[in-house]
């Protein structure tokens, strides 16, 4: 990836290259490889002992600005591995990933060091900030590091919203493996074109932020992302109107999750006189995924004469394995992407990506014969699969394993395999047609809201250890605008709590989780209750939690003064 942008520097030096919403941040691809060189020379000399070791972590508490992504590609430049995380997060979560990465260095979004340049001329910005005047910076010798496939470039937290977390660690080759197989086949449905504006939404702490952008800007794209975070600032990024960023920048490709896809129909579908006319006319594609989307939504997106493709994948697959997209037959499917949108589809694999279906959720993928190998054998079904089951997949960009955590690695990487921990089905319309996966549910029970994933043990951990609660249990309650809501039940160590007490622990509970807990992960409903149901294991039945309290009338709120929240991101505590 660095070799690529290096290049583009060589040939198309004043071009853009990445910018921030908030027009704090433009840098054409000579500035950023020069600011890029900079900040790496300044990680050396904040590590202690002065200088960055091949491998080294770096915590980055980072939002989703360009000034963001120049201090990731300032790490993967020095050898250092970028270690990402979101800046809304509690303090005691960001320390959770300290623990378990050991990093040299812990940088945040709001920190000067390494943002600023050397010298004036050389300034991680468009103008110079005294006089205002256009940078004028001489085009060095400009030299990328060795392109090392297998060597660790970055790590993502997953599982961790809550509690113990797991750091993905992402190879070299799992950015770029994707896009240029799709490139090698003559495949477009996810394409970036240079000189177009490429833009995400998405922090770079999330696997699709972070690939798009990498690859906006290996493709020679002019890469906006969202804008700074303010010293002292609390909540989500503050993206302006997501219509009135697409016209502003005149955005030909955006990445995006489902619950920002609806947004932007509800803006199609509720707009006035006054308001941008639709879609920019510079907008040819919007590229969704993280959880499922409404049909409406992307039917709204394409009566507009723009493309989709959704994806589906994991932090731990490097990003998308499988895609739907646009298409009024899906490749003799005998269906339409939005058909198959309803039916749960969530794509077809990629070239050169390999599936395995098997019935057994104990069971691991057998060794594949030595006459189809990956990339280059026809078949992307195991022969070995079954038609439904736990879903493993073999791709390119899989990551090399959890940091620190062999026997989680163990559990879910097998010979190049990898466990998604989804249950699916496999279909086939025809024998010329696409094979197709129709997601069925988690195999495991984690709580995927808005494309998040939240452990719903480490929510009870939260709740248990709230003064008064003897037991809690998370379970998912289903929610058409992100896919899932967590809601808890809890136990009381007081059994003949009275209503005003059963409040009052309600938002013990509630600002436990405020202060401990990412938005996403923090209860939507807590309902009372007085035993939680469980295996002869010891398990709690999770599944028959959410049949008994997705009833409305039956889920008092955290704060029963307060309605229900419309937007996990914004959600209002008691």
């Amino acid at each position: 990836m660095l070799q690529r942008m290096v290049e583009h520097a060589r040939h198309r030096p004043d071009s853009p290259a990445l910018s921030s919403t908030d027009g704090q941040l433009t840098l054409t691809y000579r500035q950023l490889v020069q600011a890029v060189e900079q900040q790496a020379d300044r990680l050396d000399s904040l590590a202690p002992g002065g200088t960055l070791h091949p491998g080294d972590r770096v915590l980055l508490v980072s939002d989703s600005s360009a000034a963001s992504y120049v201090r990731i590609l300032a790490c993967m430049w020095a050898g250092a591995v970028p270690a990402v995380a979101d800046h809304c997060l509690p303090q005691a979560t960001l320390d959770a990933y300290a623990d378990t990465i050991g990093p040299r260095i812990v940088l945040r979004a709001t920190d000067d060091v390494d943002v600023a340049a050397e010298d004036d001329d050389a300034a991680v910005s468009d103008n110079d900030t005294a006089t205002g005047a256009p940078m004028n910076l001489p085009r060095g010798d400009l030299q990328a590091p060795p392109f090392q496939p297998e060597a660790p470039q970055a790590m993502l937290f997953t599982s961790g919203t809550t509690g113990a977390p797991k750091a993905v660690v992402l190879p070299a080759r799992s950015f770029l493996a994707i896009p240029d197989t799709l490139r090698a086949h003559n495949v477009d449905w996810i394409t970036w074109r240079p000189g177009e504006v490429t833009y995400t939404p998405l922090p770079a702490s999330h696997i699709g932020g972070l690939w798009w952008v990498l690859n906006g800007l290996a493709s020679g794209c002019h890469t906006v992302t969202g804008p700074a975070v303010k010293a002292g600032a609390t909540g989500g990024n503050g993206h302006e109107d997501l219509l009135a960023t697409l016209h502003r920048w005149s955005v030909a490709t955006v990445c995006m999750v489902p619950t920002l896809l609806g947004r932007v129909a509800a803006s199609l579908r509720t707009a006035t006189a006054g308001d941008p006319p639709g879609f920019p006319s510079s907008l040819r594609l919007i590229v969704y995924g993280g959880s499922r989307a409404v049909r409406e939504d992307v039917a709204a997106v394409e009566a507009a004469g723009v493309r989709t493709a959704q994806i589906y994948g994991l932090s731990e697959t490097g990003c998308t394995a499988l895609c739907l997209p646009t298409s009024a037959d899906m490749a003799g499917s005998g269906s339409s992407s939005l058909e198959l949108i309803d039916s749960a589809c969530v794509g077809t694999p990629y070239p050169g990506v390999q599936l395995c279906v098997l019935a057994d959720p104990l069971a691991k993928p057998a060794p594949l014969p030595e006459a189809c190998p990956l990339p280059t054998d026809p078949s992307p079904l195991h022969p070995g699969s079954d038609r439904e089951g736990t879903l493993w997949i073999r791709t390119p960009a899989r990551m090399l394993g959890y940091f620190g955590r062999p026997q989680h690695t163990a559990d879910v990487l097998h010979e190049g395999w990898l466990n998604t921990g989804d249950r699916v089905e496999i279909r086939t319309t025809n024998p010329d047609g696409p094979m197709l996966v129709y997601l069925r549910g988690r195999v495991s029970e984690l709580i995927i809201c808005g494309g998040a994933n939240v452990n719903p043990d480490d929510v009870d951990a939260i709740a248990r250890s709230v003064p008064g609660v003897a037991d809690a249990g998370a379970f998912s309650i289903p929610d058409a605008t992100f896919g899932a809501l967590v809601g808890l039940a809890v136990v009381p160590a007081d059994p003949d709590l009275d209503e005003r007490q059963q409040r009052r622990l309600q938002r013990s509970i509630a600002a436990a989780f405020r202060d401990r807990a990412g938005a996403e992960a923090r209860p939507a409903r807590i309902v009372i209750t007085g035993a939680l149901s469980r295996t002869a294991s010891g398990k709690i039945r999770r599944h028959e939690l959410t049949r008994r309290f997705t009833e409305p009338q039956t889920f008092p709120t955290a704060n029963p003064d307060e309605p229900r929240a419309a937007a996990v991101g914004t959600q209002e505590d008691p």
